[in-house]
């Protein structure tokens, strides 16, 4: 009788072990597993390989819990994503692969990203770059366009004719534009030499004299437009280097006396308003009004009314305005 009491008691024993062994080793294997739970669009044995991979990458980083890697596809993309499943809520790390050729690069950053939980683009190195870094990214194209014009520029009382030449590259509102200008003596030189060469000497190049001013300007700055129509006024400012010279009386060695243009070259600002013309045809125009402001005085020397042997010289400061079209290309 105590025997059999003995061996009820001793399966009993056993049974209940049983089952708690079995128990503790199921836990366990829920508590540290890894495995491919969503592949749609790859067959069984990408998954399978996908999976080997990943998990891998899990146990040789020495990390225990339960991890699940889904495999999705965004057009001839791969998107893998490696969910780590905790108490607290589950985390996902994800990165976005050229093919599934990527996914030994990705997968030991991917578990990498998930144990000290920061992105997946932090854990880049030059050795392990997959295909979605490499992306160049897509930007919009700028408007850029070439100009070139007539203008008519003057200050403190002398005026003269010339050109300019800009390129501006921007969207349909702002633009950046380079811009050119000649007046007076600094465009007739150029201009004449340029007539000589193309007439073979029949042109005249001696214009000495024929202007009672110089003005060069090379600049760069901002332009806004106020629309996006084929017509819209804009304005601009912008900043760069002026040349400013005045025709003055000098007495040379002799007695003769002569008159020279003498100038001097530095910093000026310049604001500008205009019209935009055409802007949706492939050529078109602009018209614009500008006012230079230069950062420095043009030194003036001219006979006294009083002594006729003697020279004034002084310090004049002449904004240059100036007025022209443009044609657009």
């Amino acid at each position: 009788m105590r025997r059999s009491l003995f061996s009820r008691l001793f399966v009993f024993l056993a049974v209940v072990g049983g089952v708690g062994t079995a128990r503790v080793a199921a836990a366990a294997e829920e508590e540290a597993s890894c495995a491919v739970d969503k592949h749609e669009g790859f067959s069984d044995a990408d998954a399978d390989g996908v999976e080997q991979i990943v998990c891998r990458a899990v146990r040789e980083a020495g990390r225990s819990g339960r991890f699940r890697v889904h495999l999705g596809k965004l057009g001839s993309k791969v998107i893998l994503t490696l969910v780590e499943r905790a108490p607290d809520g589950d985390r996902d790390e994800q990165v976005i692969l050229s093919g599934l050729d990527e996914v030994s690069v990705a997968a030991p950053r991917l578990v990498e990203a998930s144990a000290e939980q920061k992105p997946v683009a932090e854990t880049v190195t030059v050795n392990n770059v997959v295909g979605e870094e490499t992306r160049t990214p897509k930007k919009r194209a700028s408007h850029v366009h070439a100009w070139m014009g007539m203008i008519g520029a003057g200050g403190a009382g002398a005026i003269g004719a010339g050109a300019n030449l800009a390129i501006s590259a921007g969207s349909e509102r702002w633009s950046f534009v380079g811009d050119l200008r000649l007046a007076g003596d600094a465009f007739n030189k150029p201009a004449s030499v340029a007539g000589a060469i193309v007439t073979l000497g029949a042109v005249d190049v001696a214009r000495d004299g024929d202007a009672d001013f110089s003005y060069a300007s090379l600049t760069g700055g901002a332009r806004h437009h106020f629309a996006g129509t084929d017509f819209s006024p804009f304005a601009g400012l912008g900043l760069g280097v002026d040349f400013i010279a005045r025709k003055q009386t000098v007495m040379h060695h002799g007695g003769y006396v002569s008159e020279d243009l003498k100038g001097k070259a530095g910093l000026a600002g310049y604001a500008e308003i205009g019209l935009d013309l055409m802007r949706t045809h492939v050529v078109g125009g602009a018209i614009t009004l500008r006012a230079d402001m230069p950062a420095f005085a043009v030194e003036e020397r001219k006979p006294d009314p009083t002594n006729d042997r003697r020279y004034l010289q002084r310090s004049t400061y002449s904004p240059i305005f100036s007025a022209g079209f443009a044609l657009r290309f």
